[in-house]
C-alpha cells in the first residue's frame, strides 16, 4: 500500500510550484540562467570560481601595470589569438553535454546533485545543471565577441594612444582595468568548464546506476 501525501505537503508542494512558475515568468532569460548558476553556490565553489580568477587577474594587471602599453595590448592580441580554438572546443563540449543530458531525461540526474532551495529537488537540480551549462557558453560566446571587439576598435585606440593624451594616470587606470576584466572572464569561464567536466561524469554515473538498479529490479521481479 502506498502512503498518500498529507494535504500540508501537497499543499505546500502547490506552493512551492506556483512560486517556481511565478518567479520564472518575472525572470529574463539572462537572469534566469543567472540563477540557476548560482544555485547550491557555497564557499569553496565561491572561491574558485569568482574569487581565485578575481585575484588572479589582479595580480596579474598589476604585474603588467608597469609595461608599455603597446606591449600589453599585444599581449592580449596574442592570448586571444591562441584561445579563440580552445574556446570554441569547449563551445563544442558543451553543447553536446546539453544533448546527452536532454537525451537522457530528468530523471537520471535526481541523486547527481545536492538539495538546493525548495523541495522540488529534480527540478532543480537539471535547472541547475542546465543552467550552468548555458551560463559558461554564455561567457565563451561573450569572449569571442570582445576578442573581435578588441581587434577591430579597442586595439587600435589603445595603440593609437588617445587616452593618453587626454589624461595619463585616467589611461593607466584603463588599461589596468581593461586587462583585469579581460583576464577574470577568461579564467573564470575556464574553471566553470571544469566543473561543468565534473557534472557531466556526475549525470552519467547517476545513469548508469540507475540503468543498473533498474536491470536487478526486472531481473529480480523475473525470477519470482
Amino acid at each position: 500500500m502506498f502512503k498518500r501525501k498529507s494535504k500540508k505537503s501537497q499543499t505546500r508542494s502547490i506552493k512551492l510550484k506556483r512560486h517556481r512558475k511565478k518567479r520564472e515568468q518575472e525572470q529574463s532569460n539572462l537572469k534566469r540562467v543567472i540563477s540557476g548558476y548560482r544555485q547550491g553556490m557555497k564557499k569553496k565553489r565561491f572561491f574558485l570560481e569568482i574569487m581565485l580568477p578575481l585575484i588572479l587577474s589582479v595580480s596579474s594587471a598589476l604585474l603588467y601595470f608597469s609595461f608599455k602599453d603597446e606591449s600589453l595590448i599585444t599581449r592580449i592580441t596574442t592570448i586571444n589569438s591562441n584561445i579563440s580554438s580552445v574556446i570554441a572546443i569547449q563551445i563544442g563540449f558543451n553543447i553536446t553535454s546539453l544533448a546527452l543530458i536532454a537525451s537522457f531525461g530528468e530523471s537520471a540526474g535526481r541523486k547527481a546533485f545536492t538539495k538546493i532551495e525548495n523541495k522540488d529537488e529534480t527540478y532543480d537540480n537539471m535547472n541547475q545543471i542546465i543552467s550552468t551549462y548555458v551560463y559558461n557558453i554564455s561567457i565563451y560566446i561573450l569572449l569571442l565577441i570582445w576578442g573581435f571587439l578588441h581587434l577591430s576598435v579597442i586595439e587600435p585606440i589603445f595603440k593609437a594612444d588617445i587616452g593618453l593624451k587626454l589624461n595619463y594616470y585616467f589611461f593607466l587606470v584603463s588599461k589596468w582595468i581593461y586587462f583585469t576584466g579581460w583576464s577574470f572572464l577568461i579564467l573564470h569561464g575556464f574553471i566553470v568548464f571544469m566543473r561543468n567536466v565534473v557534472l557531466i561524469q556526475l549525470y552519467l554515473l547517476s545513469v548508469l546506476k540507475n540503468n543498473n538498479n533498474n536491470n536487478n529490479n526486472n531481473n529480480k521481479s523475473n525470477l519470482e
